[in-house]
């Protein structure tokens, strides 16, 4: 039955802003065509670049016609946008270039149809049941009745690609950055609560050492982090309020940051004026703000000796809403310019655990803390902005030029301090050893002299509670493109960043403090690069090549603000040349890519470092050492082939290498470093990917969609890079009078290989009155092969952090959500599960994280509710309750038994005008 849509003019500015929910949509207008438009007019257009149905919508608002689709069939495409003069006709034609999609004119309204389609003018022909008659009545009244239009995307060559739009953002936001991410299949984010606030992302198992590169507004993100027998973290510092849309491409991918990126890549970009901008105006601001419970900011002392003495906290009130957030921007635009100031501010306590499901940890002696107690150096505090400027020189030529600044105070502990104790009472008399009345010490019925210890306040412990450390960072970006009109063998796009870190935590080593603050160390890490490409077009978008080239430097250095400090100092360039092509024949899409790259470092740190004797030091004449990687071709073809309208098999095969990072490639006095002794060689992964891609449209009842991909997987990484304690047949030399036989390097080492594998699943089911979505992963059994195909394990080795990468087995969400009162109110929950997990048993064994490291983890299920209601274009009020069960649990990546936060309540609101 066609729908009959009634759309007032004074409607249609809400209606462009509510697109992402669904639906089909139009432009009010008059039927007796009181909007006069002719074909050949041209005006001017700027609308950046969003999801396509966004883009055509504001395109079509803006030119006044109607425009009518099915935005559904266009969930998950995204579009560049359109700037410059334009006719109706030819804007269409550029936004539709690269879709299987055009418009086609029917009266006074455009409907958008498949390009193997020809609609008449007689509406028995539209792909629907038969469409109404327009009555006098209704033509007075300004309505356009539109048909029900059923059509289907061709195959999606971009698979394995998830994206976030910012209402999924807001939805899962929770309390830490990383929690955005915990409803994509197949991703992880390695120590969440322990890595200061900070991403540090993995895809499958591969993490960390660039191999998920984090791309932001065009500037490549991540910092080496020392984590002492942690080993490093790859973090990336960000507030996620300031974040508009999220890219996570599994597997190996053709994009331009992606060298070394054996996990796949993480793109994100950052508020953009249509975030912050009513329909229909050129300025405008965005109020945004957010309250939580389940966390208390702590009262550390000033002195470092008391800091160590901390007494946590055993429960706090659910009523308690201490801290939260808020963001201000402001947005404007015409046809010249578009300019967004942002600024957001966060302050979180430290959180407290859940109070059910501690006994498994318990019973192994694995829970630090009690249920519902205190976390320490959990607190974080941060203040980031953002200012952009896009500059439309010409129709065809633009500048964008972004900066972004993130200054942020974060808890974080070394393992080797995650440890509790018991509180004396200060009333009771010290420890001591008894004595008879003759002043003889007294005996046990063993022999023993009897020890009566000083007397234990009750359930009172305390911990180590750090300052939190600090991280300032700055990020800019200049990107241009020329986009000629008539000449589809010019796309150009040239871009220039850098990203600034200072950083002042406690991620050292060995300064003259004694307690935590001798862990305090500084140092700074700055990276800039380039791009250039070029895309081009033959035959009538059948052939699309693109082509560029990219340049990397990293130069890390220590800041020396406690003394003379151990870490990094070394630069690393690295550079690569690309060549990408897709060619579409029949029901085919083949893909092709291949990419050069060729890195070196150069480490100026001083070798003689105590305790590590180096027998062939590779320090040169100029005093730095000079490391080469010879360069390496990466390949990548993907096949996809249309079954069925709407429903793509494939096959991807690639092989991708990662050159060692600056963090492996160095040496420096922290726990893990470069050995000269050892070289080390590129990982090269090999990935064989094929599954089910589709999308079909009215399968059940008219309107609903249902969308999947299903796919198995296999990464191979042969020599896989990891830490671990090699032992030499040099003598390690201690003092002078004591010399060890053997020399114990604590370093990083190839192995024979990694291999990973599974099966995983995407699926979504949009109903007109509901929605559901589960995804998951079923990991086989992983394969740790140190030296021989002989010598492998499923969990890695008891000084590799390879199994903080490993997810368990089984790892699936499912979310369901139903909409209300016109779309206006939407309320939903989603449940969290992940079987259990094993770790070495002697993991870490003589280190200082011996007795703390979890060496399991029990399966779980945390459930999260959310509701928002919308009260018109410019108010939403939205409310989150995160582990509604209030479970006792560790993050799947955890090194020590640091607790998730318990049940936590989110209120927020957000006001345009």
């Amino acid at each position: 039955m066609g729908i009959l849509m009634k759309f007032k003019k004074q409607s249609l500015a809400v209606l462009i802003h509510c697109l992402c929910i669904g639906g089909v949509y139009a432009e009010s207008a008059s039927a007796s065509a009181q909007i006069q438009v002719k074909k050949d007019s041209e005006q001017y257009f700027q609308i950046p670049a969003n999801q396509l149905a966004y883009v055509l919508s504001s395109f079509a608002a803006q030119a006044g016609v109607v425009l009518s689709f099915d935005s559904s069939i266009l969930k998950g495409q995204q579009s560049d946008g359109i700037v410059g003069h334009y006719s109706v006709a030819e804007g269409f034609d550029y936004l539709l270039a690269n879709q299987p999609y055009r418009v086609q004119k029917q009266g006074s309204t455009y409907i958008l149809v498949a390009k193997s389609n020809v609609i008449s003018n007689q509406p028995t022909h539209v792909q629907s049941n038969e469409r109404p008659s327009v009555s006098q009545h209704q033509i007075q009244n300004n309505a356009v009745i539109l048909p029900t239009i059923v059509l289907t995307a061709e195959q999606n060559k971009q698979v394995n690609t998830t994206r976030l739009n910012r209402e999924q953002i807001n939805q899962f936001r929770g309390t830490s950055n990383g929690d955005v991410f915990s409803d994509i299949a197949g991703l992880q984010v390695n120590s969440m609560r322990n890595e200061a606030g900070a991403l540090d992302i993995g895809i499958r198992g591969i993490q960390g050492e660039g191999r998920v590169p984090i791309v932001i507004d065009g500037s490549l993100q991540s910092s080496h982090t020392f984590r002492g027998y942690q080993g490093e973290s790859d973090r990336t510092y960000i507030d996620m309020d300031l974040i508009s849309d999220i890219e996570v491409e599994k597997g190996a991918s053709r994009a331009k940051f992606s060298v070394g990126g054996i996990g796949g890549i993480v793109k994100m970009r950052t508020l953009g004026v249509d975030d912050i901008l009513l329909p229909g105006r050129q300025s405008g601001v965005m109020l945004k703000g957010s309250f939580y419970n389940n966390n208390k900011t702590p009262e550390i002392a000033e002195n470092e000796k008391d800091q160590g003495n901390y007494i946590i906290r055993n429960k706090l009130a659910s009523s308690n809403f201490q801290n939260g957030a808020g963001t201000v921007a402001f947005a404007f635009k015409n046809d010249i310019v578009d300019l967004i100031a942002a600024y957001s501010k966060r302050e979180v306590g430290n959180y407290f655990a859940g109070k059910h499901g501690a006994d498994f940890y318990k019973e192994k002696d694995m829970a630090e803390l009690d249920p519902g107690q205190e976390v320490v150096n959990t607190g974080y505090q941060s203040d980031s902005g953002i200012i952009k400027a896009g500059i439309n020189l010409t129709d065809e030529h633009r500048i964008e030029l972004n900066t972004r600044r993130h200054v942020q105070k974060a808890g974080e502990v070394l393992s080797f301090y995650w440890g509790r104790y018991p509180v004396k009472d200060p009333n009771s008399p010290p420890g001591h050893y008894l004595k008879d009345e003759d002043g003889n010490f007294m005996r046990d019925s063993n022999g023993f002299i009897v020890y009566v210890p000083q007397a234990e306040i009750p359930d009172t412990f305390n911990m180590a509670q750090w300052p939190m450390g600090k991280a300032a960072v700055n990020a800019y970006s200049m990107n241009y493109t020329y986009k000629p009109k008539n000449n589809n063998l010019i796309d150009l796009e040239f871009g220039l960043w850098q990203t600034q870190g200072k950083y002042d935590q406690h991620n050292g080593i060995g300064n003259s403090a004694h307690q935590g603050d001798q862990y305090r160390g500084s140092y700074q890490d700055y990276r800039s690069g380039l791009n250039l490409e070029n895309t081009s077009k033959f035959n009538a978008d059948d052939l699309i090549v693109n082509y560029g080239l990219t340049y990397d430097i990293q130069r890390m250095k220590p800041r020396n603000l406690y003394g003379k400090e151990a870490a990094r100092d070394a630069q690393r360039e690295e550079y690569s040349a690309f060549l990408n092509g897709d060619y579409h024949f029949n029901d085919f899409t083949l893909s092709l890519g291949t990419k050069w790259h060729k890195a070196e470092v150069e480490d100026y740190a001083d070798q003689n470092i105590p305790m590590r004797s180096v027998e062939n030091s590779d320090l040169g004449d100029n005093g730095y050492a000079v490391r080469k990687y010879k360069g390496e071709f990466d390949w990548m073809g993907q096949l996809n082939y249309q079954i069925v309208n709407g429903i793509d098999v494939y096959t991807k095969l690639s092989s991708m290498y990662r050159s060692p990072s600056l963090f492996e490639s160095s040496v420096s006095g922290q726990t893990f470093s470069y050995d000269p002794d050892l070289p080390l060689s590129s990982e090269n992964s090999r990935i064989v990917e094929f599954g089910f891609i589709g999308q079909r449209d009215n399968l059940f009842v008219e309107n609903d969609q249902l969308s999947f991909n299903l796919n198995y997987f296999r990464n191979q990484t042969n020599d896989f890079l990891t830490q671990e304690a090699v032992k030499k047949d040099i003598p390690s030399v201690i003092t002078p009078e004591f010399i060890l036989p053997y020399t114990t390097s604590y370093t990083f080492k190839n192995l024979d290989r990694l291999v990973l594998k599974g099966v995983e699943l995407d699926l979504a089911y949009k109903h007109p009155s509901f929605y559901v979505s589960l995804n998951g992963t079923l990991y086989q059994p992983p394969k740790v092969c140190a030296d021989s195909k002989h010598e492998c394990n499923q969990v890695g080795g008891a000084w590799s952090l390879i199994t903080t990468r490993l997810p368990p087995r089984k790892i699936f969400n499912i979310t369901v959500g139903k909409s209300f009162f016109e779309n206006k109110l939407n309320v939903g929950a989603r449940a969290k599960y992940h079987s259990e997990k094993s770790n070495p048993k002697d993991w870490l064994q003589g280190t200082g994280i011996a007795g703390r490291a979890v060496t399991e983890l029990s399966s779980e299920t945390i459930v999260d509710v959310f509701a928002s209601y919308r009260i018109n274009p410019n108010l939403e009020f939205s409310f989150n309750v995160d582990n509604l069960t209030n479970r006792y649990n560790y993050d799947q990546g955890t090194v020590i038994s640091m607790p998730i936060p318990g049940r936590t309540m989110k209120a927020g609101v957000e006001f345009k005008f």
